[in-house]
């Protein structure tokens, strides 16, 4: 089975049109992984999707340091999280589906 990994998550104009291609993918018989910041539009536009979601928060940086090193820290987490959740799922394509201009 073919199995892809969509990442999207923030806002609509993201979600919308990953959600539109998840849905397309699964009835296609694919197999769909969801990697996500985990905000409440996302968690309705997937409910009830048929797809493995992992959600992994984000952090907008912030002008101070102290912020920033937040940030950072947050993004570091992140990608480590997300290498693990691509090892574990082996999707034979990784997709990002940009949001409206």
């Amino acid at each position: 089975m073919t199995r892809v990994a969509i990442a999207a998550g923030g806002t609509g104009g993201h979600i919308v049109p990953a959600v539109a291609v998840a849905r397309e993918l699964l009835d296609q018989g694919v197999e769909v992984t969801w990697l996500g910041s985990g905000g409440p539009l996302e968690q309705r536009l997937l409910k009830g999707l048929p797809c493995t979601h992992h959600v992994t928060p984000v952090v907008s940086p912030r002008g101070s340091i102290v912020g920033m090193a937040r940030s950072a820290r947050v993004l570091w987490r992140a990608v480590w999280k997300t290498v693990g959740v691509l090892r574990s799922q082996r999707p034979h394509a990784p997709l990002e589906v940009p949001g409206k201009p």
